[in-house]
């Protein structure tokens, strides 16, 4: 006589019981991490832009500026950070896509979960947002090339839903950005 072999329904139902007080636990904690790398990885890129346009300014001798866009060809000022931006090669350094600039980078959007702010420093004297960026040949900040003007202040990442990851990122009036 051969003996059956298997799970009977009572022990199948406390392991799926056992596996959903299991998942109850692991699942909030999975978001948590998404959010933590979600507002880390945007911090990283636009730390990484602020430092790769700064050493072609210098590299180059040459203003390059970094501005906000939406079609990733144009300068946009009603654009949000998020929406993605150019890195460029500014001619006159006026913080313009002129059809004598030369594109050098281009990012696409960020998260959209995601908001980025920038706030000048109390004690700048330059603008309190950011709409452009603007590298001098000797990697110093400017808002403008004709009267140029050296800001400070930081870029805010975060997740409106889950503040607790927010990042930031300085920018110093040397032209200098550092993560906090």
């Amino acid at each position: 006589m051969r003996k059956n072999s298997g799970f009977t329904i009572i022990e199948l139902l406390v392991t799926l019981i056992v596996l959903a007080v299991v998942a109850s636990f692991a699942i909030p904690s999975f978001n948590s991490l998404m959010v933590s790398n979600t507002v880390s990885s945007a911090t990283d890129q636009l730390f990484e832009t602020l430092i790769y346009a700064r050493a072609e300014a210098v590299k180059r001798g040459q203003y390059v500026t970094i501005c906000k866009s939406k079609d990733k060809s144009t300068c946009d000022n009603t654009a949000a950070w998020t929406d993605g931006w150019l890195v460029f090669v500014d001619k006159n350094g006026n913080g313009t896509k002129d059809s004598v600039d030369t594109i050098v980078r281009v990012y696409d959007k960020l998260d959209q979960r995601l908001t980025v702010t920038y706030t000048a420093d109390t004690n700048s004297t330059g603008t309190n947002s950011a709409n452009v960026i603007i590298f001098n040949s000797q990697g110093i900040c400017e808002v403008g090339a004709v009267s140029p003007i050296s800001y400070f202040g930081k870029f805010k990442i975060s997740d409106p839903q889950d503040t607790q990851y927010d990042k930031t990122i300085s920018l110093s009036l040397t032209g200098r950005a550092t993560k906090g």
